[in-house]
């Protein structure tokens, strides 16, 4: 299946248009990390498998619509390989059609560069979770944060409060967390 010639950038923006707008956000904040953090390891970047209860790895486009644009994207940067690693090439190719996604969206182009900062530290933060080998379950217990707002935390990171937050990381992580505001 070449998923690169299924690709159409006015269906991909129509797409996104019927998304509500913080998932049209994290679709682009996907993207945006698959292509710059992707070789970091601080960073969880892995968004299109997940292992199901039996240890089996199912790639999610199987299951959603988003998922699988989000995997059309990526192929079309690739020039249809999904197992590229990104390069210069496509990273290029990304920004450009960034620029036309955030117009639009009627996304600025500063707040998107802030709210992926926010995004980014949730990866970091779902990184040591899974890190400490703690699934949602246990740390939903450990933390006192539900499953949901864990969830929140990790994958819409720019949408959480500083006092979640800081509960996910003293009382799950078991760290301190300093801000630095300037």
């Amino acid at each position: 299946m070449n998923l690169n010639s299924e690709f159409s950038i006015n269906e991909f923006i129509d797409y996104l248009k019927n998304l509500d707008h913080n998932k049209q956000k994290r679709m682009l904040f996907m993207i945006e990390a698959e292509l710059t953090i992707f070789d970091d390891f601080d960073y969880n970047t892995n968004f299109g498998v997940y292992p199901n209860y039996q240890h089996i790895a199912f790639d999610k486009v199987i299951r959603t619509s988003y998922y699988k644009n989000y995997n059309l994207l990526y192929a079309y940067l690739a020039d249809g390989n999904l197992l590229s690693v990104p390069d210069d090439s496509m990273r290029e190719k990304w920004n450009v059609l960034k620029d036309q996604f955030l117009t639009e969206l009627n996304l600025d182009q500063s707040m998107f560069d802030h709210e992926y900062e926010t995004f980014k530290f949730g990866l970091r933060l779902k990184e040591l979770r899974q890190y400490k080998n703690i699934s949602k379950s246990e740390f939903s217990k450990i933390s006192g944060l539900s499953k949901q707002k864990i969830t929140q935390i990790e994958d819409f990171g720019f949408l959480s409060k500083i006092s979640e937050v800081n509960q996910y990381v003293v009382d799950g992580l078991k760290m301190s967390l300093n801000l630095n505001v300037k």
